[in-house]
């Protein structure tokens, strides 16, 4: 057996951590002082249970990189110099605690008052920071979110990224102006920036500061107390790589876990065979390491991964949380020579009923004890074969067909062969018509084409129609087409079921619109809301016949109401019998052709209470021979009396007379008609004598003057 390396302990192990120290530092100027690294020994193993050794190590180490002593400290104060703040005590703070920082770390001022601004970006110059805050007068209102976001800006864009990063915000966190500071918590939360907030003034806003120092890890003082600047030094006094470390390893299905140094907080078995294994590990300092190492064996031959997916995660010095992926380690597993074996050839399918219109999708179930299976011949049991693993077949016809597998592995032997029966059944046919015209019309012989209706392995026999959705067919013959004619118009559910020559039947079903033939709409026209009139009042009636198909010999009667006088106003080149009230149509109508006739009635000259007329009609034709009912409007109210703001909008003072047609809105004249006949006391013709009050002229006047119809109630 060849073995590449063999770690264990003393020098070898020495000298794979210095390795493992000389890979860590170029991930410093990336920010990242975690450094993972991953080695096997030994790298060749026998499969378990087959020789020795059959076991191997793979080792992890986690080190931290970077300073020595603690990471160095960027830090902008904000300082708050409007009319409100403290000054005195927020510079005696800022100098005390510079006096704390080292030479490693710089400083940077943003003061606001009305206005926010750098001051002194990050520097090493103490002097040039302490003479800027010496020089902050107060007075001005509060921008206190315009210098959050500088000293967040400024921190990004100059900020060391070895450094921690902070804001000491001396203030009494109050805003007036600016914008808004109430999400900078989380912004900086993102970004890695802690907040240290320490009220300076008399109205603290405790609740946004102490938000600040929570969201981002900081600390949150509303008034300096001598352990102050202490508790912020161990704050900001950062010496691990790393916190919260874990180390999720997942071993991969093809090995198997043995044990582990040290013991993993959890161990998993993954139902894909995998084993995930958890290490919480805690703080990693900068220059400490730790190393775990994992026992596993190998569950088959060849060059195989010891793990799939594994990660670090953990929250950086900034406190912010990450993730490394580690790289996957392999291991060659081997097998002792051995007599050559066969192979065993296996398969399964899916579906395990087949239609024709089904592809058969066949799974390799075959195994060799030594080695493993390279080569598969298929003989699919109707002339077709394949050489491929795992392959798919249709059938072209319903049958039972004999599958053969005969498999060959990497030594070169053949197995045995393995036949498993196959049942393909017939597959149903598709059903489909189309209809001419889209939109049947009655009397009108309807095309219905099935044409389009086929058997993928067969043929079509026959075709049966249900045309009037009552669940029995009305025609079942060999002809895809036929010929129907629907007698009522409305929603007509057809249904068409196809069989093939194997006795499989399909059912396709459409909802169709049949349409009349010719259709008439009265609309009646009274100029009044509900289609009233008073006695004597003429009423306009218009029927528009519409042809949706070709038409011959179309007439058109109307019933009129009696006591009413009827005269003809337009036929539409008809030719008209008053007697009878009858159109006759002598030219052909086209589908889509309009024809409009009109006529008025004149209402009786009295009338005792509310009565309705009703009007009647019906519209026929010889080809396509049909009958239907003049459809729309059928209904007009005679009234004997009308309300008085109706009477005086419908007045026509230069006719001295009621007009029903004239708009639903006063006139100027109309009112000064109403105002003569309330201060005369005459009464208003067609209201029943009534005569207009003081109420009455008010709300004509509301009404003139809004222009709003008397129909309608007054704004």
């Amino acid at each position: 057996m060849k073995q590449n390396c063999v770690l264990a302990r003393g020098r070898p192990l020495a000298l794979f951590l210095l390795a493992i120290a000389l890979l860590a530092l170029p991930a410093i100027a990336d920010g990242t002082y975690l450094q993972t690294q991953q080695y096997v020994s030994p790298q060749e193993i026998y499969v378990s249970g087959t020789g020795s050794p059959d076991t191997a190590t793979l080792s992890l180490s986690v080190q931290g990189m970077g300073h020595a002593g603690r990471f160095p400290i960027d830090c902008v104060f904000v300082v708050d110099s409007s009319a409100t703040a403290q000054l005195a005590a927020a510079k005696q703070f800022a100098f005390d605690l510079m006096e704390t920082l080292t030479d490693q770390d710089r400083v940077g001022v943003v003061t606001f008052s009305t206005m926010a601004q750098l001051a002194v970006p990050l520097t090493s110059d103490r002097l040039a920071v302490k003479t800027a805050i010496a020089d902050v007068v107060t007075g001005g209102k509060s921008a206190f979110g315009d210098a959050l976001q500088i000293a967040r800006q400024a921190l990004l864009a100059d900020g060391r990224s070895d450094a921690i990063l902070v804001e000491i915000l001396l203030t009494d966190g109050q805003s007036n102006t600016g914008r808004d500071p109430g999400g900078e918590g989380d912004v900086a939360s993102e970004a890695g920036i802690k907040i240290v907030s320490v009220g300076i003034g008399y109205l603290i806003d405790s609740n946004l500061l102490e938000e600040f120092a929570a969201k981002t890890g900081g600390l949150f003082f509303k008034r300096i107390t001598s352990s102050t600047i202490a508790k912020i030094g161990n704050l900001l006094t950062v010496d691990a790589a790393g916190s919260d470390v874990k180390v999720n390893e997942v071993l991969s299905s093809d090995v198997r876990y043995l044990g582990a140094t040290p013991s993993p907080t959890r161990v998993i078995s993954n139902a894909d065979g995998t084993t995930s294994l958890t290490f919480n590990i805690g703080k990693i300092g900068l220059g400490e390491q730790w190393v775990g190492q994992i026992t596993l064996q190998a569950l088959r031959k060849g060059t195989i991964a010891t793990d799939v997916g594994s990660s670090v995660s953990y929250t950086s010095f900034r406190g912010v949380k990450d993730i490394i992926a580690i790289s996957s380690g392999s291991l060659s597993a081997i097998v002792p020579p051995a007599p050559p074996s066969p192979p065993i050839a296996g398969f399964s399918y899916s579906p395990m009923n087949p239609s024709t219109t089904d592809t058969v999708s066949f799974k390799d179930q075959s195994s060799d004890a030594d080695g493993q299976v390279v080569a598969w011949a298929w003989d699919f049991g109707d002339g077709a074969t394949a050489d491929t693993a795992p392959p798919q077949h249709s059938y072209s016809h319903s049958g039972t067909y004999m599958v053969t597998l005969v498999v060959t592995d990497d030594d070169g032997n053949t197995s045995s062969s393995v036949i498993q029966e196959i049942v393909v059944t017939n597959a149903a046919p598709a059903a489909m018509f189309k209809v001419a015209p889209e939109e049947p019309r009655v009397a009108v012989p309807t095309v219905f084409d099935a044409s389009g209706s086929y058997d993928v392995d067969g043929r079509l026999v026959s075709y049966a129609w249900d045309f009037d959705g009552d669940g029995v067919f009305d025609v079942d013959g060999a002809s895809s087409d036929i010929e129907y004619t629907f007698a009522e118009t409305g929603e007509a559910n057809v249904t068409l079921k196809v069989t093939d020559d194997e006795g499989m039947s399909t059912v396709v079903s459409k909802t169709l619109t049949v349409l009349p033939s010719v259709s008439a709409v009265r609309e009646i026209d009274t100029c009044l809301p509900d289609d009233e009139t008073i006695t004597g009042g003429t009423v306009k009636v218009t029927i528009t016949i519409t042809a949706n198909t070709q038409v011959h010999g179309l007439t058109v009667h109307e019933d009129v109401p009696d006591g009413w006088t009827f005269a003809e106003a337009y036929n539409a080149s008809a030719t008209f019998r008053k007697e009878t009230t009858d159109w006759l149509f002598m030219e052909t109508l086209e589908d889509g052709d309009t024809r409009v006739i009109g006529y008025t009635l004149t209402a009786p000259a009295t009338c005792t209470e509310r009565a309705k007329a009703a009007i009647g009609g019906m519209v026929k034709s010889s080809s396509p021979h049909l009958s239907r009912m003049v459809l729309g409007e059928d209904k007009v109210a005679l009234v004997p009396t009308l309300p008085i703001k109706v009477v005086i909008s419908r007045w026509d003072s230069d006719q001295g007379k009621i007009n029903l047609c004239l708009p639903e809105q006063i006139s100027f004249d109309q009112i000064q008609y109403a105002v003569s006949l309330w201060l005369s006391g005459e009464p208003v013709t067609y209201t029943g004598e009534k005569a207009v009050t003081l109420d009455d002229i008010r709300d004509l006047i509301a009404y003139w003057l809004t222009d709003t119809s008397v129909h309608d109630p007054l704004p």
